[in-house]
């Protein structure tokens, strides 16, 4: 299961990147494309720190890929509530959140 989280992991950072050229794609990046780019990534980082906190005895438990699992779920929900925010969510919001919930998915 360790190799499992470390590609998880791995996968996520690239989830991150995959935004970001979602977000230039039109050359702009929106004050509301930061945000949730900026949420994503402090999302992303958390995960990647409890990676790193579960690998560290060599052992993923089923409470650890559990946690992992909710932190999944807790990065869409914080951009959905970021997009929310103002009570619109724009063309650009929902393909950054239709792009990171796919991605995920697949992970």
């Amino acid at each position: 299961m360790s190799e499992q989280i470390k590609s998880k992991a791995e996968k996520m950072e690239m989830i991150y990147q995959k935004l970001l050229e979602q977000a230039l794609k039109d050359g702009v990046i929106t004050e509301d494309e930061d945000k949730l780019l900026l949420q994503a990534r402090e999302r992303i980082r958390d995960y990647q720190k409890f990676v790193d906190e579960a690998l560290e005895d060599g052992i993923v438990t089923v409470k650890e890929h559990t946690k992992l699992l909710r932190l999944q779920d807790k990065l869409i929900r914080s951009l959905e509530n970021e997009a929310l925010k103002d009570n619109v969510v724009t063309e650009d919001e929902k393909l950054l959140l239709d792009t990171i919930k796919k991605m995920i998915r697949e992970i």
